[in-house]
């Protein structure tokens, strides 16, 4: 009798090949549970001639941030506010999913997330060096090198280990006559958060008759996945930051924001424990 190896089997038949896992209970990657997530691993500091970074491991995803600093000229509006601007980059060499050329909808709606998350995560007067005048302009670059699913968790993890190990210098001075900025070569000083967002991503699905959650979907789980929902909770209060994403039904929604809420304290942990 004539059968397929089950690599040539997922690729004919993906959607069948994760369906057969899903009746069983289980995961293609080994997970035991439709809510089991995979653990990140976090090092910091891998870029030396950066003011901060920060690598991210999600199960084979790998994310790498890097942040330089700058000075600036504040906005007349906020003359003290400094800024940060990030950037999250998935090229086609992390994924065959992905093309060269100009971000798609997908790469820039994850940028675009991650970029209103750390607007509120940051404490930006922390950033001013004199009102009016000068201030720090934080540039996060986050580069997938492998992608397999976990984006938006992979990309913002990354930035904020990356804004933890970020270090701006002892002393800045400024000076009026020139409107200069001389800064010392020491770079010791951390930049002050305000929150610790942790982003979750959960994707729904049908299985046992109707539809249930799935935590931290991999890429070639998408298959099977409708919508879904990436919840942000700030790890130091456990606090609700926003829920982005698509539309789940409210019962899942509710369910999703108690399991990121106590995954949010989990992964703080490991991000707390990296400098």
């Amino acid at each position: 009798m004539f059968r397929l190896d089950p690599d040539t089997f997922k690729r004919i038949h993906p959607i069948e090949f994760h369906r057969r896992f899903l009746a069983n209970g289980i995961r293609p990657d080994g997970r035991e549970s439709l809510l089991s997530w995979r653990t990140p691993v976090v090092h910091t500091g891998s870029i030396t001639t950066c003011n901060g970074s920060a690598m991210v491991r999600v199960g084979a995803t790998a994310v790498l941030c890097g942040i330089k600093a700058e000075i600036a000229v504040p906005s007349a509006a906020e003359p003290t506010r400094g800024f940060v601007v990030s950037n999250v980059d998935l090229p086609a060499l992390c994924s065959s999913n992905f093309r060269p050329g100009a971000p798609g909808e997908f790469t820039q709606s994850i940028s675009d997330t991650v970029q209103s998350v750390v607007e509120s995560a940051v404490d930006m007067d922390g950033l001013c060096i004199e009102p009016d005048r000068a201030v720090w302009v934080l540039y996060a670059d986050i580069v997938f090198l492998n992608y397999e699913g976990a984006a938006m968790d992979a990309a913002l993890l990354a930035l904020m280990a990356a804004l933890r190990n970020t270090r701006l210098p002892s002393k800045t001075v400024y000076s009026p006559t020139d409107g200069t900025v001389r800064a010392s070569s020491d770079l010791s000083v951390p930049i002050t958060l305000k929150h610790l967002p942790v982003a979750s991503t959960f994707g729904v699905v049908e299985a046992g008759g109707g539809r249930m959650l799935m935590a931290d979907p991999t890429e070639d789980e998408d298959a099977i996945v409708g919508s879904r929902v990436s919840v942000v909770v700030d790890a130091l209060s456990g606090d609700l930051m926003g829920t982005f994403g698509g539309h789940i039904p409210l019962e899942l929604l509710e369910q999703s924001v108690v399991l990121a809420t106590q995954r949010a304290k989990e992964v703080g942990q490991i991000v707390g424990a990296s400098k």
